[in-house]
């Protein structure tokens, strides 16, 4: 009896050093998960340069999308059938400047 409770000891022993060993090799390929005060220099450089590639795709995503409806609005606007005409909302070259979003607490020192 002893030697059994002392064998299954050993063998949570094991299962604990390996989903410890685990974890640890997850936490290094998963860096930027960590709290932002736990990554060094470089970390927080590379951080800092795929946020705002990130930025930068999120811009150019969002130029699209209003780029497609103006187009839509101006389609639908010539494919009306009806007899009066209510012209669309005056379209602009209208270019995204995320500096002009409001940050709600976010962005500005975060990235």
């Amino acid at each position: 009896m002893m030697h059994q409770v002392s064998n299954q000891l050993e063998m949570e022993k094991k299962k604990t050093e390996e989903l410890n060993h685990t974890r640890k090799e997850n936490k290094s390929q998963c860096w930027w998960e960590a709290p932002i005060e736990e990554l060094n220099l470089p970390q927080l450089e590379q951080l800092k340069v795929s946020l705002e590639h990130l930025k930068k795709n999120v811009a150019r995503q969002v130029d699209k999308l209003l780029i497609q409806n103006s187009q839509v609005r101006h389609q639908q606007f010539y494919a009306s059938t009806s007899g009066a005409a209510v012209l669309p909302f005056e379209s602009k070259n209208v270019v995204f400047n995320p500096d002009k979003v409001p940050s709600h607490g976010y962005g500005r020192g975060f990235y």
